[in-house]
């Protein structure tokens, strides 16, 4: 199942590395797993409470729960990494850097 990590833009900015995007699709086993898979890329939960995002904006991340979706979105086209906004994490141990079309602008 592939579960979708959303970033708000905590404090007016996006965190951006080789790691996350904006948008982060994790392959897991189930809501509890693809936490955990976050969590070992740098995915934070409760940012507020531990002072590094915003009160006014937000948690910058938060966990996943449900059942997640049999496919990650026919909206993702492949992209290299300097252009891409989403990374897709596999089970396998790949990942892919993509670019959402519909949704966000760079």
């Amino acid at each position: 199942m592939f579960f979708h990590f959303n970033q708000n833009n905590s404090g007016g900015s996006f965190d951006i590395d080789d790691d996350v995007r904006q948008l982060v699709i994790i392959e897991a086993d189930n809501a509890e797993h693809a936490n955990d898979l976050a969590q070992d890329i740098g995915i934070y939960f409760n940012g507020i409470s531990r002072g590094r995002d915003c009160e006014c904006c937000g948690d910058r991340w938060y966990p996943v729960w449900g059942n997640g979706e049999q496919d990650y979105g026919s909206d993702y086209v492949a992209s290299n990494a300097d252009e891409a906004n989403v990374i897709l994490y596999l089970l396998n141990g790949e990942r892919a850097y993509l670019r959402d079309v519909n949704s966000f602008s760079y």
